[in-house]
Order: C-alpha cells, then structure tokens, then sequence
C-alpha cells in the first residue's frame, strides 16, 4: 500500500506537466513566431556596413531577449515530459538538462559562426589592422547580429538567474552573468566589436563540450562523461587560460594610451580570467578525486545539500553555459 502512493503521485505529477507544457509550448510558438518576426524586421533596414548604435539598435536586442526567453520555455515544455519518461527521473534534472541543451545549441551555432567568418576579416591576424581607425571602424553586418544576439542571449541568462535553485556558486555565476552583460553593451556602445567577438570566440568555443558533458552526466551515460571530461579540460585550458589573457594583455596594451576609462573593460575582463581558473580548479580537484576513488561534493547543487558522485563533471555545475 505504501509503494503504490509514490507511483499514483508520480503518474499525476507527470501528467500534470506534460498537460501544462504542451499548452504552454503552443503559447511559446506563436510568442516566438512574433519575436522571429519583429528581430527580422528591426535588423533588415540596418546598413551592411557602420559605426553601430544602441539607439538603433535598441528593438532587435530586446527582441532578441524575449527570442531566447521563449526558446528556453519551449524547450522545456517538449523535453520535460520526454525526459522524465525515458531519461533522468528527477524534475530537477530533466530541467538542467534543457537548460544545457539550449546553452549546447547556442555555443555551438555561434563557435561554428565565429571559427568560420572571423578568419576571413582583414583585421584577424594583425593587431594593428584591429585598431584600425578605431573608433570609427565600420562593422560587417553579420558581425553585429551575432553581437545582438549574444547580447539577448546572455541577458536573457542573467534575468533568469534568479528565478533557477539557489546553488553554492548562486554569487560567483551572477558576477559571471553581470559582468559579460556589462562588457557587451559596453563594447557595442564604444564600438568595440572586432575585439569583443575575439573574446566571445574563445569564450563560447569552450562551452560547447562544458555543455555536453553535463547534458551526458544527467542522462546518466557515465563511460561518455569520463571520455568528454579531459578533451573538456583541455579546450578550457587552451581557450579560457591561454588565448583569452592573451586578448586581455592586447587590449590593455592598445587601450591604455588612448583613453584610460577605458580600462575598465580590461578589469572586467581579468575579473572573467579569474573565474574561469577557479573553475579549472575544480575540474582537475573533481578529476583527482575520481581517480583516487573518492566522493565528489557537489559544489553548484542547492545549498545545504551536499552530495557524493562518481562523475567528475557533478561538481561543475556552475561552469558558465
């Protein structure tokens, strides 16, 4: 009697989430058909080439906010029901799970963008033609649209920051979200668009296995896990420890003679560098442990609740998505 209450309970939860997400999911689609539509008609009438300006792009980018506001609620009124069914039984889990995927999704589309265009700009691989007649460098078009669309992306991530399970890393990751949100209206602002889209492409390349083992470690598929986590820490070693403080000495070397309010960018940027080396410590502390056999705290669960694992991404939850 007493084990058949949690399997009626849990039928009824279940069904009561797949009724309440499929009617939102319709709600959502018809939200992001509208959004599509007023992104798509703010953006057609910008020049293929300028100088941006907030002002004038004040539209698509909120546009752009509630475009990836409502992606991330469709997502989780088609996968949460799916999820529970066939993968991780716990709620709590099926919703991280959709939340890395959209961040899986994101980071991939714009690293395959970023690696596939900037390389063929002028300005790439010289740094002096990247100042160049700086600030009134004229801007490729598709290069401000993927600078609006990261700018709703990562608003979007840092409004619904605090809406998410409170996590031993909840102040760490709102710096994170803050900080990028301010550097991106601050680069598009100051017309720092060339510079800013080399940080993004060292940031977001760095994501993309973050995400997937994460998304891995929830479905519970353990041999994949520990097959992604070294390939992962070395990507992050390579793109967040290496490449970006190169950009940032770049930056402050070319910056400081000119203006230096500007420094701040800079500060902000090292401030990024020494999140993502607390974060390193992490990986390479959860990976000791697991090659010695020990439990794994995880440090980004809500808090005051502490757990073991055998995974060495459990603990790494709050690595930027």
């Amino acid at each position: 009697m007493h084990t058949s209450r949690p399997a009626v309970r849990a039928d009824s939860a279940s069904l009561t989430l797949q009724t309440s997400t499929r009617t939102v999911s319709l709600i959502d689609v018809i939200a992001i058909v509208l959004s599509t539509m007023l992104f798509v008609h703010s953006v057609a009438e910008l020049p293929s080439f300028g100088k941006p300006s907030v002002y004038d792009h004040t539209v698509p980018i909120i546009s752009a906010v509630f475009l990836f506001t409502f992606w991330r609620r469709l997502l989780y009124a088609y996968f949460m029901p799916l999820l529970l069914e066939y993968g991780p039984e716990e709620e709590t889990k099926a919703r991280k799970f959709c939340q890395q995927l959209l961040n899986f999704m994101f980071h991939t589309t714009s690293t395959i963008y970023l690696f596939h265009q900037l390389p063929q700009r002028a300005w790439f691989r010289s740094d002096e033609a990247l100042w160049k007649d700086f600030p009134d460098q004229t801007q490729d078009y598709y290069d401000v649209l993927a600078y609006m669309l990261q700018l709703g992306y990562h608003t979007n991530c840092l409004m619904i920051h605090f809406s998410e399970p409170r996590r031993e890393d909840h102040h760490v990751m709102f710096v994170h979200h803050a900080v990028t949100v301010f550097l991106l209206v601050s680069s598009f602002a100051g017309n720092y668009l060339r510079m800013g889209l080399l940080v993004l492409m060292y940031h977001d390349s760095s994501d993309v296995l973050g995400c997937l083992i994460k998304m891995t470690n929830y479905l519970g598929w353990k041999k994949t896990t520990l097959f992604i986590y070294p390939n992962m820490c070395t990507v992050w070693f390579i793109m967040r420890l290496y490449y970006f403080p190169r950009v940032i000495f770049v930056t402050a070397l070319a910056l400081y003679p000119r203006n230096k309010t500007q420094m701040t960018s800079v500060v902000c940027l090292s401030v990024l560098t020494c999140l993502h080396a607390y974060w390193f410590y992490l990986f390479l502390r959860m990976g000791y442990d697991a090659l010695v056999g020990k439990g794994i705290t995880d440090l980004s669960e809500e808090k005051k609740k502490q757990s073991r694992s055998s995974s060495p991404i459990t603990a790494c939850e709050g690595m930027k998505n």
